[in-house]
């Protein structure tokens, strides 16, 4: 195990970094801005351009024909032109299948954006961001969900984010960046200036001095002196809060665009202001331009989006004295931005009202950009700037690129082998999930082992295919929201799949110690050159229901034997139990009753259910975990649901989402003429049906063999001597006296003469005593006499499934259904035997028969429609599936009309079958 490198821990995924921008921390002053470096040794250099319609929609079908490259006024051939989207499609992504509750995947992190949204706070008047809101808070909405955006709010005391994709954490950061400027001519002086008539003034220019002295000073001489000094001084401090406000933004931009270089990807940085002033005398544009080099340096695109001011309140300067200079105020704003976007390969969108159309069009435009391959030169290698020009042949379009490049000679060098260790402690510094390694996280919150603490158990899936163990380098840290590093680590850890041989993830579980409150766990994996990240949000907190406190109900599906003491984490059902698990802490724990169910959806009938024992394993906590076989549902998505109460009061219910695995011969494939879901028919092969004990434990029924028909069917048989001892047998059978029936009926053997009917019923008499082996013996031997009477063949076959003898019961039944075919009493149990020896479709057959021919019972009604179900899952059919479905329905219906007990299963089976495509 390996702590995380110095520079992980002090910045986690920028957040540490945008905070320090944020605070004016000169980081850039560290790093000299320089523009992209490209290594020699390459065929081509890279260049990142925009291209744009008049609707700022991003092009897509240009080729390298169409681009001209100019670097240092010379023309360059264009190689090639690669389109690279930046961010998946909204309808692929929205097709993809959701994650289950409390899951985070990388699975779809692939194409995503890094969007920095900078308000700069100082230029922008208190309230001024109100009416943006909705339309930045859209803007954040339409973001695909593998984007990461951060909110970098510029100005005293601001809060800024990491790279998150947390919709709603974006905008509640957005929400306490309302604006911080000053307003001009309020408080501080008597005179309203715009910031125009301030800097000319300040300038020296006596006309426009002049025209507000004119404006604004009446009265004696002396009287107006001392106006025009007041003049003077208010337009020396708006200037001078003018060009601070302007230092303030730029300083930020450097810092945030320094520490951005560190990502390695092309990110847009979008910049909210009512503009800053550009002095020329202070050479503020050579200052922009070199935040321009800093931001290609970085891979970073600057756009602008300027607000109008408020001309509606009051409380703000009356504005310039004249058109012109209202003009100027505006000019002077808008320079400062202008020359930014147009240096850092962006734009600059002027905002009026609420902004709504010009986020839309920003949406489109941040689609993709093209990634062109420009032939090198040897005098790029000399380490200076080169200026650059992009340039496209149709007309129309816009071409957005970085002003300058720079490429490095002699650093052809390969980067020196990482260890996976250290791999993973870099990607953990990324703000960027890492995806060529699938990976699936949850975390679940306990009790602490310190009083106040609470403690994560953080669970991973790793890949998806692995049959054995495998070594694998995994790095995990909690960091909380203000990104700091509260626990973790990296290390290297032999992980090993559900059952060898079998291709499925490998789980890595771990733990931290922390506070309540709202974390992100950054998870890394390496393995080889696949590399898996994601950042998983928690919100570390038990339910407190007062003198109690829960956790959240947990749901896996464990390989047997399971150990009931320890949560199993997994949302595939794939070994037939479903296994649920929850704590309590309090004094109350253990007075608290649990129930899980397992329901088709959260607010649905118990499909399921059991009563959960609570286990005491410490003070005030106790364990309540219980297991439900679920072989008999239907593949597909369930709810195990906890219901909680104390005596008769419901306290609460939890959920948990899981999937029962379906078979191979049970996941449906796209049929190719219709593209309906449909599977193929197997025609061979063995299928094996449920059966029940109570399905091979029918109880032997003696009244029926006392019966006054039964009984003259071996009666008559009984040869005169053993007449009055087989009599007595059956007296004493009726008494329920089954000592004396045995002796009885042993007296009325003869051995010379036809003994069948007294070996019949002295097994008759095992039977009812509970003595089935012995019962058998004695059957089989009768047989000789008595093998043409059926009733011997339903005792016996019904004795030798009873003591689960089904290879010897198969044989009798067999035989007695070719010898009575019409004799329907043979084809349930025969059915039950077919059934264990993979004669599935035979075995429905059967009980079809046997139910036709026979009044119904619930529990044959129920297992007919269950065997039907099971065997179009295993891919059979026994008739046709139209045919197959309506006897299902129909046996439905005969049950629950009946009054069976399990219609939400029976309806789960009906519901698969009904889905079925011929």
């Amino acid at each position: 195990m390996i702590r995380p490198p110095m520079w992980i821990r002090s910045r986690v995924a920028l957040a540490t970094v945008l905070v320090a921008a944020a605070a004016r921390v000169p980081i850039a002053q560290q790093q000299p801005a320089q523009p992209p470096v490209f290594r020699s040794g390459v065929e081509t250099l890279p260049i990142e351009v925009t291209v744009v319609n008049g609707q700022s929609e991003a092009v897509r079908d240009l080729i390298a024909s169409d681009f001209t490259v100019r670097l240092d006024g010379r023309p360059r051939r264009v190689i090639s032109a690669q389109w690279v989207p930046a961010a998946s499609d909204t309808k692929t992504a929205g097709a993809a299948p959701p994650l289950p509750d409390g899951y985070v995947s990388n699975e779809q992190s692939a194409g995503g954006r890094l969007i920095v949204l900078a308000i700069d706070q100082p230029n922008i008047p208190f309230g001024d961001m109100r009416p943006l809101r909705d339309a930045i808070e859209a803007f954040i909405d339409r973001l695909s969900r593998a984007d990461r955006v951060a909110v970098v709010g510029f100005g005293t005391g601001a809060r800024s984010t990491t790279f998150i994709a947390d919709h709603d954490q974006l905008k509640r950061a957005l929400a306490l960046l309302p604006g911080q400027q000053q307003k001009i001519g309020v408080g501080g002086g008597t005179h309203d200036l715009g910031l125009a008539a301030a800097m000319a003034i300040d300038r020296g220019d006596d006309l426009t001095l002049s025209q507000v002295v004119s404006r604004d000073c009446q009265g004696t001489p002396r009287a107006i002196a001392l106006c025009r000094m007041e003049i003077q001084n208010e337009a020396l401090q708006v200037a001078a809060q003018a060009r601070q406000d302007a230092d303030s933004t730029l300083r930020s931009l450097r810092d945030v665009l320094a520490n951005l270089r560190a990502v390695d990807a092309p990110k847009t940085l979008m910049l909210v202001s009512q503009g800053f002033l550009s002095d020329s005398q202070r050479d503020d544009t050579n200052r922009i331009n070199e935040i321009g080099a800093l931001a290609a340096a970085a891979r970073t695109s600057v756009y602008a989006f300027r607000l109008e001011s408020n001309a509606n309140d009051v409380t703000r300067a009356r504005g310039s004295i004249s058109p012109v200079l209202a003009a100027d105020d505006r000019r002077e704003r808008r320079n400062g931005l202008e020359t930014l976007a147009a240096s850092t390969r962006g734009a600059l969108f002027e905002l009026v009202g609420s902004g709504t159309n010009v986020f839309e069009r920003m949406s489109a435009e941040l689609s993709g950009y093209y990634l062109l391959g420009v032939e090198p030169d040897a005098r790029d290698q000399d380490g200076k700037a080169h200026p650059l020009k992009v340039d496209v042949g149709r007309t129309g379009l816009t071409v957005r690129a970085h002003r300058a490049m720079m490429a490095v000679g002699g650093a052809g060098q390969p980067a020196p082998a990482r260890s996976p260790r250290e791999v993973v402690a870099a990607t953990l510094g990324s703000p960027m999930p890492a995806s060529s390694l699938p990976l699936r996280a949850i975390a679940f919150t306990f009790r602490g082992l310190d009083a106040g603490k609470v403690r994560l158990l953080v669970h991973a899936d790793i890949g998806s295919a692995y049959t054995g163990p495998q070594r694998l380098a995994v790095g995990y840290f909690v960091v909380d929201k203000d990104g700091r590093n509260l626990d973790g680590q990296v290390s290297e850890v032999r992980l090993t799949p559900a059952v060898a041989g079998v291709p499925s993830p490998v789980t890595f579980t771990g733990g931290a110690s922390v506070d309540p409150g709202d974390y992100t766990v950054k998870i890394a994996v390496a393995d080889g050159d696949r590399i898996g990240s994601l950042d998983l949000p928690v919100h570390a907190s038990l339910l407190d229901l007062g003198q109690v406190k829960l956790t959240e109900l947990i749901a896996g599906g464990p390989v047997p034997p399971v150990n009931l003491l320890r949560p199993s984490i997994g949302t595939l059902v794939s070994y037939g139990t479903v296994h649920g698990y929850l704590e309590a802490y309090g004094p109350d724990a253990a007075s608290l009753g649990v129930r899980f169910e397992v329901a088709a959806e959260e607010r649905g009938p118990a499909i399921l259910s059991a009563d959960v024992q609570g286990q005491i394993v410490a003070d005030e906590r106790v364990i309540f975990s219980q297991t439900i076989a679920v072989q008999a549902l239907p593949p597909g998505p369930y709810r195990l649901r906890a219901i909680v109460n104390r005596g008769n009061a419901l306290l609460t219910t939890l959920g948990r989402a899981f999937e029962v695995a379906g078979t191979e011969s049970s996941a449906p494939v796209a049929s190719s003429t219709t593209g309906a879901a449909s599977r193929p028919v197997k025609t061979a092969g063995p299928l094996y049906l449920p059966v029940d004990a109570t399905d091979l434990a029918r109880p032997f029924d003696r009244e029926q063999a006392l019966k006054p028909d039964t009984l003259r069917l071996f009666d008559d048989r009984v040869p005169p001597p053993g007449k009055a001892a087989f009599s007595a047998g059956i007296a004493a059978l009726q008494k329920r006296d089954y000592r004396e029936a045995e002796v009885s009926f042993k007296r009325a053997i003869q051995p010379d003469a036809d003994s069948a009917s007294a070996l019949v019923y002295l097994g008759v008499t095992y039977a009812a005593a509970g003595r089935d082996p012995q019962a058998a013996s004695v059957w089989r031997t009768s047989m000789a006499g008595a093998d043409d009477v059926p009733q011997v063949y339903v005792w016996l076959g019904d004795a030798l499934i009873r003591t689960k003898a089904l290879g010897d019961a198969r044989p009798i039944l067999e035989e007695a259904v070719e010898r009575w075919p019409m004799d329907r009493r043979f084809a349930r149990p025969l059915a039950m035997v077919y059934a264990t020896f993979g004669k599935g479709v035979d075995a429905v057959r059967l009980l079809d028969q046997a139910l036709r021919d026979s009044p119904p019972d619930q529990v044959s009604l129920f297992k007919c429609v269950e065997w039907i179900f099971n065997t179009h899952r295993a891919g059979f059919v026994v008739h046709d599936q139209a045919e197959d479905r309506r006897l299902a329905h129909a046996y439905a219906d005969q049950y629950l009309k009946a009054g069976g007990p399990n219609e939400p299963l029976i309806k789960q089976w009906l519901g698969f079958l009904d889905k079925e495509t011929p």
